[in-house]
């Protein structure tokens, strides 16, 4: 694969609701950057979106989408009030589910006409329109519904003279003629990301192709029982120099052989758990109030490097010519500047980088 080149530009800054003026800054591919300057833009809502979640939205445009009705409720009610005050900080990205997949939404759609207007191709026409979409998942780490979203379905075969792109992150369909249009599923997915992060940390076994989000029952399951084992540890590290701090003699062999038992227990335990979530739990601060938390810190601070991510793979797809491309690991993408850029830092707890009493 030819290797992409990135830089960093401003894409908006939302809106100052009296309280809070959020700034989303996002990748933006060099050559997307400059396209307005070279050729006429084609209409950002010339493509039609959908958000798919939990509960799927009617087909839309982004432009639609952002100027809708954003309050709802009874005036002057408690409810009408929370809800106000939730739409109001998420700017104007309020319908396209807040920030920050709104303005990945808005983001990845802008580029896809700029990218399309390259080619002078603005699927202005009706045949153009109905046959194009571009549906945006948004996935948690965990289900919070209890029921994990079944898989997407892919998309048909290859277009003659233009592109298929199946990977994780996003599926895309194009063609150029005789009629173009292009189809896509993009995902926001918070458990794929973790994953991936994972993946680039060194861990073996994650599996491969996309990642679903893990039911909530399961989770807590999970994270109860590392929580336990995580306490006993602590209880352990800690004790053990406190002890000999104040005097007392403590016997090495025997508190380097309480040690090795809790490091036994842990591999016990680790094996029911999957790789990828065993890696977040090792990172995560714990709290009595939110567990191991959802991940959702980590994917906002990733969100450049995964909206990056996935305006590079689709313009690998456009830039080729019936290709049929496919990806079933961050590993396959290959380009050591887009996956540094992907990668945050996420360093073990201390508690795990403490293997000896001394």
């Amino acid at each position: 694969m030819k290797k992409i080149m990135s830089s960093t530009t401003p894409l908006r800054t939302l809106c100052d609701s009296g309280r809070l003026t959020l700034l989303f800054v996002v990748g933006i591919m060099a050559a997307g950057a400059s396209m307005a300057e070279s050729v006429s833009p084609c209409s950002v809502d010339m493509v039609p979106i959908q958000i798919v979640g939990e509960r799927g939205r009617p087909v839309t445009t982004l432009s639609a989408a952002i100027a809708g009705p954003k309050f709802g409720g009874v005036p002057g009610s408690a409810a009408e009030y929370l809800h106000r005050s939730n739409l109001e900080a998420a700017g104007p990205y309020a319908n396209l589910g807040g920030v920050p997949f709104g303005p990945f939404v808005a983001t990845v759609t802008e580029y896809l006409a700029a990218r399309l207007a390259k080619e002078n191709l603005c699927l202005d026409n009706p045949d153009s329109k109905e046959r194009s979409l571009l549906q945006f998942v948004n996935w948690p780490h965990v289900a919070w519904w209890n029921k994990a979203p079944p898989p997407m379905q892919p998309l048909d075969a290859p277009p003659s003279s233009g592109c298929r792109l199946s990977s994780p992150w996003v599926d895309l369909a194009f063609e150029r003629k005789p009629v173009p249009w292009i189809r896509g599923i993009v995902r926001w997915n918070a458990r794929q990301f973790l994953a991936d992060q994972a993946v680039l940390d060194g861990v073996q076994d994650v599996p491969p192709g996309v990642v679903i989000p893990m039911e909530l029952r399961e989770y807590h399951r999970l994270s109860d029982k590392y929580r336990d084992f995580l306490f006993l540890r602590w209880q352990i590290v800690k004790d053990i120099p406190a002890l000999r701090a104040i005097g007392i003699a403590i016997d090495e062999s025997k508190a380097q052989e309480v040690l090795d038992k809790s490091e036994l227990m842990e591999k016990q335990i680790e094996e029911g758990i999957p790789p990828d979530i065993l890696w977040f739990f090792r990172r995560a601060q714990f709290t009595s109030l939110a567990g191991f938390g959802d991940g959702r810190v980590q994917m906002e601070k990733g969100t450049e490097g995964y909206t990056k991510l996935i305006i590079a793979l689709i313009d690998r797809c456009l830039a080729s010519d019936g290709a049929d491309i496919r990806y079933n690991s961050i590993m396959d993408v290959a380009d050591p500047s887009l996956l540094e850029q992907y990668k945050i830092d996420m360093p073990p707890i201390e508690i795990f980088t403490r293997r000896k009493t001394k």
